[in-house]
């Protein structure tokens, strides 16, 4: 890979269709929910490094091998990128409009699904953390129907998360 992580940094709107964001809760109101967030800890705890989502995500993982290995199944990285590695997303720390909206070469998020739920856990993101498999999608990638086909994201799933060692990098998506 010749760019180095999260090196998109500056957002430029004009190119997009900026739609307002819906209210965000959070996932903790709810009492059936705490129990899902015992794996990772809360994000002031985790260790950030703005502009380094892979780096950020490995962490995470490493940090639930660590404390509980049996839960490692039902946790995923997923690369975001395309061929033009020029990726739009909504309701990032480092997006400068009022939508936040951000271009990344590529970027990468930690997901985990104990049940039915989905849980994204994106250091990066203004959204809560975690926050809901849905809402995270509808408020960080919107549609593609209001960007340019260059620009659609693409998504390479990494189940059962590697060591670092192992951990794949964004070419091969």
């Amino acid at each position: 890979m010749s760019q180095s992580v999260g090196s998109g940094g500056g957002a430029s709107g004009s190119r997009f269709n900026n739609g307002s964001s819906p209210v965000v809760h959070s996932l903790t109101s709810n009492p059936k929910d705490r129990d899902l967030t015992q794996f990772v800890p809360t994000k002031t705890r985790c260790s950030y490094h703005p502009c380094f989502c892979e780096e950020n995500v490995w962490k995470l993982a490493d940090g639930v091998r660590s404390k509980s290995p049996g839960e490692l199944a039902k946790t995923y990285v997923v690369f975001v990128s395309n061929k033009k590695q020029v990726v739009p997303l909504w309701r990032q720390k480092a997006g400068r409009d009022e939508d936040q909206l951000v271009v990344w070469d590529y970027h990468v998020i930690f997901i985990y699904k104990p049940d039915e739920r989905v849980l994204v856990y994106d250091l990066d993101s203004e959204l809560p953390f975690p926050t809901y498999f849905h809402k995270y999608v509808t408020e960080t990638f919107r549609t593609d129907a209001i960007l340019n086909p260059e620009y659609h994201r693409f998504f390479r799933l990494i189940p059962e998360i590697p060591s670092s060692s192992t951990l794949p990098r964004i070419g091969g998506i």
